[in-house]
């Protein structure tokens, strides 16, 4: 049975590991300072929060038309481009000659093409992984995202206060080169999909995004798993949305971030426990039992625990996130090959999306409703949807 020590001999895997790393502390680095920037110079929150979020909106965008890409181009060749494009973005952001509207557009436009080298890295790691170890290498990579992304927040709010918005959009714009330079260190591989017509392509770009996605779709197994992932993990998205009016009613709201890090921490201690020392037929038998945790905890917040007791909920109920995990296997099995790159994209693509959505009704049902209500809500949701995809959760 593989361990991470096991896996963090592989060169390759640690290479990946790297270039995710890099992207995602970029990524988040770059949301979080852009945010203030325009902050600073519009006084207005709506434009502030769109800029927090304008690198996850276009992801639908990408997913639509550029997909292909992640299969077309030979993987090395794909994320040292997309490393290259990001770090160039945020440079012309980080040189403060954009007005506020037009560095909004970058981001967005960036948004749009990053879902391109995530689903190529994604499509690379069971190339690099023999299949006893894909899912603690998938679960070492999801935490890897996880634990950069709470770096990215905290070293923002250093760069930031140190340096100010501009300072730290050049620190990003370096991260983002260095982890498209990593890429240099992979060994050539061809692409997975043809790109001059072997492949049944037209050459068109959009044409085969289009076209393969349909035939994802239209496949019952591929179709099942991905509402599997989407499902669940947005209607969990969607009690989050209710966590900042849920501490301010129980205290200064400022205490959502203990909430927050609760989630991310039980996603952390999750994916850990469930990649690392479960073997894979438990892993199996386990998926739907973590997809119902999920939920059930949520549930309690009817009742207006304190902050504190909340925390422990949110912890409690982020364990059971884990569940995709044993997806995992199942989706690598069920997606051909050749549109490997672009079925993990279509997943990610669907679970941000669907996030993002699920982020926002969440916030608003709280305008109405009061906000331990609304994440009971959710909890129930997400129960809802395990019931509905139960025979794509069990074992």
């Amino acid at each position: 049975m593989y361990t991470v020590r096991g896996l963090l001999r592989h060169r390759e895997y640690v290479v990946v590991l790297g270039g995710f790393a890099g992207t995602a502390l970029a990524s988040t680095l770059t949301a979080v300072a852009l945010a203030v920037l325009v902050f600073e110079r519009t006084g207005s929150p709506l434009l502030s929060g769109l800029a927090l979020a304008s690198g996850s909106l276009p992801y639908l965008v990408g997913a639509v038309f550029l997909l292909a890409y992640a299969d077309r181009l030979p993987p090395r060749r794909a994320l040292a481009a997309i490393g290259a494009l990001q770090a160039a973005a945020i440079a012309v952001l980080a040189t403060g000659r954009l007005a506020p509207a037009a560095m909004l557009v970058v981001m967005l436009a960036l948004g749009a093409v990053l879902p391109v080298g995530t689903a190529a890295r994604s499509g690379l790691l069971p190339d690099l992984l023999p299949e006893d170890a894909y899912v603690l290498g998938r679960a070492v990579y999801n935490m890897t995202g996880y634990v950069t992304q709470l770096a990215g927040y905290a070293a923002g709010g250093l760069v930031l206060t140190a340096a100010g918005p501009g300072t730290a959009l050049w620190v990003a714009a370096a991260l983002a080169a260095g982890a498209g330079l990593t890429s240099t260190a992979l060994r050539p591989r061809p692409a997975r999909g043809g790109s001059d017509g072997t492949d049944g392509s037209d050459g068109a770009v959009w044409r085969q995004t289009w076209r393969t996605n349909r035939r994802l779709l239209a496949d019952p197994a591929v179709r099942g798993l991905l509402l599997a992932h989407w499902l669940p993990m947005a209607a969990a998205s969607g009690a989050e949305g209710a966590f900042v009016p849920y501490a301010a009613a129980h205290g200064p709201a400022a205490l959502a971030s203990a909430l927050f890090w609760a989630g991310a921490a039980g996603m952390l201690a999750g994916d850990l426990v469930f990649g690392r020392f479960l073997t894979p037929e438990r892993q199996d038998r386990c998926t739907l039992a973590a997809a119902v945790l999920l939920g059930v905890p949520l549930l309690l917040f009817a009742v207006g625990p304190p902050v504190l007791a909340a925390a422990g909920l949110c912890f409690a109920a982020f364990l059971g996130m884990s569940y995709h995990l044993g997806l995992q296997r199942r989706f690598l099995a069920a997606v051909p090959v050749e549109a490997r790159g672009q079925g993990f994209g279509l997943l990610l693509t669907g679970i941000v999306t669907t996030q993002g959505a699920t982020l926002v009704a969440g916030g608003a049902l709280a305008e109405v409703w009061p906000p331990g209500v609304v994440v009971a809500v959710f909890g129930a949701a997400v129960l809802a949807g395990v019931a509905v995809l139960r025979r794509q959760l069990r074992p």
